[in-house]
C-alpha cells in the first residue's frame, strides 16, 4: 500500500490517454466522470460499451489480432444475486447492456501501447465495425 498513490496517479494518467483515444469513436462509449469525482477501482481494467451489438464478435477478433486484452463484463448483475434478490426478475435494459461491456486489461506494471490501440480502432472503423 505504500505505493498504492503512485500507481493510481499512473493508471490515472493511462485512463486519461485511453479517454482521449476512445472519444473520437461514436461506437464506443466511455465513462464520463464528473469534473469533481476522482477515479478509482483500477482491478477490472478500463470499462467501455460497444453499441454495434450485432459487430461484437468481429471487433473482438480485431481486438486480438492486435494483442489487445479486451474481456467481458465479469460481474454478476446484481438483480440476479441471490444475495439481493429472490425473485426471478428480468431487468431487460441491463441485461442487454451487460452484452455489450468490456474491458481492457491494463498490465499492473503500466506499459500499454497506445498506438497499437489506435491502430486496432482506425482498423476497426476501416472495416466498418465502427464509426
Amino acid at each position: 500500500l505504500e505505493y498504492l498513490d503512485i500507481l493510481n496517479k499512473y493508471r490515472n494518467e493511462i485512463y486519461n490517454k485511453l479517454d482521449k483515444i476512445f472519444i473520437k469513436y461514436n461506437s464506443i462509449n466511455v465513462t464520463k466522470l464528473h469534473k469533481k469525482a476522482k477515479r478509482g477501482g483500477f482491478f477490472g481494467g478500463y470499462p467501455f460499451a460497444i453499441s454495434e451489438e450485432n459487430k461484437i464478435k468481429e471487433i473482438k477478433e480485431n481486438f486480438k489480432k492486435f494483442n489487445i486484452d479486451l474481456s467481458p463484463y465479469p460481474w454478476p448483475l446484481h438483480h440476479k444475486m441471490k444475495i439481493f434478490n429472490t425473485n426471478e426478475n428480468e431487468l431487460k435494459n441491463t441485461e442487454e447492456l451487460e452484452k455489450k461491456l468490456f474491458s481492457i486489461r491494463i498490465p499492473f506494471f503500466l506499459n500499454f501501447n497506445f498506438q497499437n490501440l489506435e491502430t486496432c480502432l482506425s482498423n476497426c472503423k476501416m472495416l466498418g465495425l465502427i464509426n
